[in-house]
């Protein structure tokens, strides 16, 4: 930890005189080697003007947790992830200032019981950044990808994600969020899910029994991440 926060500190400090003082870079470069791997991270996109919604997965604050980037990975670490640049940003302690690592340096990211991994796009899931749902054999990908749009329509609620009690009516500017889903089964193979009826057809012959299963639990209410947990503990029950 002690690393990272030295390595965030000078990082940020690079950004804003690098054209003034490329010699104290160059001295930092040498002592950190080229193993540094945060060292080649870009400064994070600054939203500032006003808009509804936000352009994070879920919102502007940070979350503890820890990163694997390019094999090596880092402890306790403020974390976001930009779901319009499909981005994960390490925060620099004591700064406001943050890094931006693109889905192919970053292997995985795990804070509590938020689990995400990064894509390059090569399979059919496409470059970015992916939370995944379910703990065993069986899960769930999904993507969530914004884009800022405008409109003089009230978009509070599920247009942006989240229904905010501090909207404000006077911005028509608004990030628009879209949610993928894919589900992985034993054999490894990826199948989109639209909805609960094909979430139920990735099960085959089981999709009767488990869709039963579902009802008896009584789980219409819950959202659809939260449904698809149950569903893929039931499955694998």
């Amino acid at each position: 930890m002690r690393r990272l926060i030295i390595i965030l500190s000078v990082f940020a400090f690079c950004i804003s005189v690098s054209a003034q003082n490329r010699t104290e870079v160059t001295e930092f470069q040498k002592r950190a080697g080229i193993q540094s791997t945060l060292l080649r991270g870009e400064q994070a996109e600054w939203y500032g003007f006003p808009a509804n919604g936000n352009p994070y997965w879920y919102s502007a604050e940070y979350f503890i947790g820890d990163i694997e980037v390019q094999g090596h990975v880092y402890y306790d670490v403020a974390l976001n992830i930009d779901a319009v640049t499909q981005r994960a940003l390490v925060l620099v302690p004591g700064s406001q200032v943050a890094v931006a690592l693109p889905p192919s340096r970053v292997s995985r990211i795990d804070s509590d019981n938020l689990h995400f991994v990064g894509t390059t796009g090569d399979g059919p899931l496409s470059e970015g950044f992916y939370q995944v749902l379910g703990d065993g054999e069986l899960k769930i990908y999904r993507a969530v990808h914004k884009h800022l749009e405008t409109s003089t329509d009230i978009v509070n609620g599920e247009h942006i994600g989240y229904y905010d009690k501090n909207y404000r009516y006077d911005v028509q500017r608004y990030f628009e969020i879209k949610s993928d889903y894919w589900f992985r089964g034993t054999d490894g193979q990826l199948k989109r899910i639209r909805n609960k009826n094909s979430l139920f057809r990735c099960f085959g012959d089981r999709r009767r029994e488990l869709r039963k299963a579902a009802d008896a639990q009584k789980i219409d209410k819950l959202s659809f991440d939260k449904y698809c947990m149950v569903v893929l503990k039931l499955a694998e029950q």
